[in-house]
């Protein structure tokens, strides 16, 4: 979810708390996708409880969100609660207060919009719009300028509109059998995160770069829109970001996963094209070398470590509880475990030791460790094909007509053949017991 949209919901969450709004409330939110998560998240740590989910669709019904049962909204909100309060963060909310006024809510006693999507769309051509635009122009056009006083006038230009990490790894993992594919003898990436370049470096492109700030990416996208460069020259390898076709809402129609948007809708790469693995150092004298000062610093034994990867961006958060009782039994076991953390957003799970080991480096640090057990995260894309026990939880959540575990499956990626892949789908004591079993 992007930043922006969710600061706007903890905005809204939070204006609803310091109004008591909350008080005595039946608290339900309609959907159950991953707004809805987010949401649910944000009122926990609020100590705000949610007493239903509830979605039009009946395949998700009984489904199970962090102890919350997803019910048909005429099953969970019929007869008529009057202390309901139901939240909305969708798209399609006005045909949801209308349902919902077919069942006596209304917007003023009963119904809150935590997030207006209209805003974030331009779907208007007022003279303050259109000069912002044109400005939003003028700015891509200084950064098209300056990447051609450093790369040279360049024959394509690779644009990765994102700072996620798995998005650029998928779409990386493909982007030489285009070029190879398409005869391409000059060409220029052009991203804004650090994190995301030594993803290209790790694939080979560091003497391709080209960084920008996260502002600039926009204005350049726009620059290439207008003078039709998007049509040729620039590539925008991301299966949502500008295009207006939709393609990204095609996700697991006839068995469509992540992997596919990149190697045949944006890359229009043949069928049976395999990514390729990163290999630019893999093993060398220098990454090996890494691990080892690493496991030498940190105490670390090889082979009985287990790496933690308790947060995501696009999975559900696992309670704390779940991740301090699996600690606990891997260290019986005598495992050492540790978190992989990146800061004080991201805090060691009590009981493990912290970790932070540099991305170019993650193939080599988890096979060392052994096994690795996470959230289905960018960085799990990362080291999918590590030789070593990986372990990876997904959220039980649809995307499109099937599961977001077959969207997103490494296997079916074909980032690799033999991750554990499991669906948090039961009790908490239940998926410890299946994660313990897989781990041996």
């Amino acid at each position: 979810m992007e930043y922006n949209v969710l600061m706007e919901m903890h905005k809204k969450i939070d204006e609803c708390a310091s109004k008591g709004i909350f008080k005595n409330r039946f608290v339900v939110i309609f959907g159950s996708n991953e707004p809805a998560e987010r949401i649910m998240e944000y009122l926990t740590e609020k100590g705000i409880t949610v007493n239903g989910l509830i979605d039009n669709n009946s395949k998700k019904n009984g489904m199970v969100i962090n102890g919350v049962t997803v019910s048909l909204p005429e099953k969970l909100l019929q007869p008529k609660k009057e202390n309901a309060l139901i939240l909305i963060a969708s798209k399609y909310y006005p045909e949801m207060v209308v349902q919902l006024a077919g069942m006596g809510y209304n917007e003023k006693e009963h119904i809150r919009k935590l997030i207006d999507y209209i805003s974030y769309r331009v779907a208007t051509l007022t003279e303050e719009e259109f000069h912002s635009c044109v400005d939003k122009v003028k700015r891509g056009k200084k950064v098209y300028e300056n990447l051609k006083d450093s790369c040279g006038d360049v024959e394509k230009i690779f644009v990765f509109p994102l700072i996620a990490l798995g998005d650029a790894y998928v779409g990386m993992s493909c982007l030489h059998d285009y070029i190879k594919k398409n005869n391409i003898k000059s060409y220029a990436l052009v991203l804004a995160n650090k994190a995301c370049s030594k993803i290209a470096w790790l694939f080979g492109f560091d003497d391709n770069l080209f960084r920008v700030e996260r502002s600039e990416l926009s204005d350049f996208i726009q620059y290439g829109v207008f003078t039709d460069m998007a049509e040729g020259k620039m590539l925008v390898v991301n299966h949502k970001h500008p295009y207006t076709s939709k393609i990204g809402e095609i996700g697991n129609y006839h068995e469509v996963n992540f992997m596919d948007h990149y190697r045949y809708t944006i890359l229009g790469l043949p069928e049976g094209t395999r990514p390729e693995l990163p290999s630019a150092i893999r093993d060398s004298e220098t990454s090996l070398k890494y691990v080892s000062e690493l496991f030498e610093n940190e105490k670390l034994e090889r082979g009985k470590t287990v790496i933690l990867f308790p947060y995501a961006k696009t999975a559900t958060k696992m309670p704390e509880t779940f991740w301090e009782k699996l600690t606990s039994l891997l260290v019986q076991k005598g495992y050492t475990v540790c978190t992989n953390s990146g800061g004080d957003g991201e805090p060691a799970i009590k009981g493990t030791k912290p970790l932070f080991f540099d991305i170019r480096y993650a193939l080599e640090t988890v096979e060392a460790a052994g096994t690795v057990i996470g959230l289905r995260s960018g960085l799990c894309d990362v080291i999918a094909s590590a030789k070593a026990k990986k372990i990876i939880l997904y959220p039980y959540r649809f995307y499109g007509p099937d599961s977001f575990l077959n969207f997103f499956s490494l296997n079916r990626m074909e980032l690799c053949d033999d991750a554990e892949e499991l669906l948090c789908d039961k009790s908490e004591e239940d998926m410890i017991r299946e994660v313990l079993d897989r781990v041996g």
